[in-house]
């Protein structure tokens, strides 16, 4: 799932008295702040978020401008494994 949903399995292990990663390693998916916090070391996917929002925004310019041509888009960005504490 992302992040968020990471953080709150996290918590649901450590209340059923299992460790991380020794028990079950948890990855998110994000790389929000909270991610790399000292007490939780979250692994997780980072995606390239400043050039995500970049391609949306052209992306809407080309539709509101009209530009001839513009369908559909398949667009796949690289994404990086930043490996912390839960894996």
């Amino acid at each position: 799932m992302n992040d968020l949903f990471a953080l709150s399995v996290l918590q649901g292990i450590r209340e059923a008295g299992l460790r991380i990663p020794e028990d079950i390693a948890v990855i998110g998916f994000d790389d929000i702040p909270f991610a790399s916090f000292p007490e939780i070391q979250l692994t997780t996917v980072a995606q390239p978020k400043r050039l995500m929002g970049r391609m949306a925004a052209d992306l809407l310019l080309e539709q509101i401008n009209g530009k001839p041509g513009t369908r559909k888009k398949e667009i796949v960005l690289e994404t990086e494994l930043i490996e912390r504490r839960t894996a």
